[in-house]
């Protein structure tokens, strides 16, 4: 039998756990691998939304139908087994993009928001969910936020700055901009919202001509229902670009559909038609990405009496003109 120096035995106890036991700690490590992607897994599957069975019910009737003036129209249909919501271009209007998002409640079905454009009358369902076998209808609803745009060839703004919207004898307070998002996500990232008093005047940022409009709408309010049915007026710039003014006074457009306005005109009254706390007036500056993926807004620089300046979100600011 070999003797054992002191130092060989020193070297033996100064050994880590993981050095003397090598093999028990890989069964460890793998073992402990094995419970953490059973956990997951578990974990998608549970989390995983329960796919709406809509393709072999009962065929959906019409319920409910929301069309903006001209253009296009959004419907809701029902079954006793589903809830659904189409759109669909008039025939004549142009080309429009569509960018929308569900907002189910009680529902089965995955929220998935999206974008489409209409280039043809041939309808095209949005979304669809499904009813909960016994379920009342005061225990489900489904209401729909639609964002439209006129779809042309993509374009670049003009490098100077804008008019503000707004008449020039007061101050306005911005609500959101684009240095705080609140809910401008994505396409409308560079989106302006002004804290208005119902009736104010809303004016041309540049010249241009008017190519779109929802005027008819009275719903509004910080509640579900007034979802998607804001008023709007879109004026096309010289450059290509489309101006959207959103939450507008019902009837209260100064312009009609193919008029040529320049920037200062009065178009239409600030109002809180869609899903908005208050008297408010969105503006955006846009153009349909070359992708053909959405549509880009752009930022945009106002004239004011602190200078031409990007406006910033809950500061105060004056028309220059």
């Amino acid at each position: 039998m070999s003797r054992i120096d002191e130092d060989d035995l020193g070297e033996v106890e100064n050994l880590s756990l993981f050095e003397k036991y090598p093999e028990a700690f890989k069964r460890l490590s793998v073992f402990f691998g094995i419970i953490l992607t059973i956990a997951i897994v578990t974990s998608l599957i549970l989390n995983r939304p329960a796919v709406a069975d809509c393709d072999n019910g009962p065929v959906p009737v019409l319920h409910e139908e929301f069309c903006h003036a001209d253009l296009f129209c959004i419907q809701e249909l029902r079954s006793s087994q589903c809830v659904e919501f189409w759109a669909e271009k008039t025939p004549s209007a142009a080309h429009i993009g569509v960018q929308f998002a569900p907002h189910p409640r009680g529902l089965i079905g995955a929220v998935e928001p999206g974008f489409v454009v209409f280039r043809d009358a041939t309808p095209r369902r949005l979304s669809f969910f499904e009813i909960p076998e016994g379920a009342e209808e005061d225990e489900w609803s489904l209401h729909m936020d639609v964002l439209p745009q006129i779809w042309g060839v993509p374009s670049e703004p003009l490098d100077q700055p804008y008019l503000m919207p707004l008449p020039p004898n007061r101050s306005y307070k911005v609500a959101q901009a684009s240095d705080r998002v609140r809910d401008h996500e994505g396409m409308q990232q560079y989106a302006v919202d002004f804290e208005v008093s119902a009736g104010t005047s809303v004016r041309a940022m540049r010249d241009g001509f008017v190519v779109g409009m929802r005027m008819n709408s009275r719903a509004g309010g910080p509640r579900a229902e007034a979802r998607g049915q804001a008023n709007y007026i879109w004026i096309q710039h010289l450059d290509g670009t489309v101006a959207t003014y959103r939450h507008l006074l019902r009837d209260s457009a100064k312009v009609e559909l193919g008029d040529t306005v320049i920037a200062g005109q009065d178009i239409a009254l600030a109002g809180s038609t869609g899903f908005v706390e208050g008297p408010t007036l969105h503006v955006h500056v846009s153009s349909p990405r070359a992708d053909g993926n959405g549509f880009r807004t752009f930022p945009m620089e106002f004239q004011t009496t602190d200078g031409v300046t990007e406006l910033e979100t809950f500061k105060i600011y004056r028309p220059a003109l």
